[in-house]
């Protein structure tokens, strides 16, 4: 994947046309800033995209400690569970 270069001073004073070449190409754009890389500018569609395969990760990864859990706890009765909860939430209400 190709992907452009842009210094901080070029996208200060050609936002318009660095935009215009953004949408153009749909490629990342990358600002510079000192030679170093500082930002990385994507189409927002792109963005939205990145945005729900991460939730959808952490939904993943949710499901995955939950399935873990259960297994895990598969025969300690409910009562003793809802017990240690409950403890649990008193000690991070304490700030622990």
């Amino acid at each position: 994947m190709y992907t452009n270069i842009v210094s901080s001073t070029d996208l200060q004073r050609n936002i318009k046309s660095v935009l215009e070449q953004l949408e153009k190409s749909s490629e990342p754009l990358i600002v510079v800033r000192d030679s170093k890389p500082k930002a990385v500018m994507i189409l927002y569609s792109e963005y939205k995209r990145l945005s729900g395969m991460e939730k959808e990760i952490l939904k993943l990864q949710m499901e995955q400690l939950w399935e873990k859990m259960r297994l895990k706890n598969k025969n300690v009765p409910d009562k003793e569970l809802d017990r240690d909860i409950e403890e649990a939430i008193k000690y991070a209400a304490r700030g622990h």
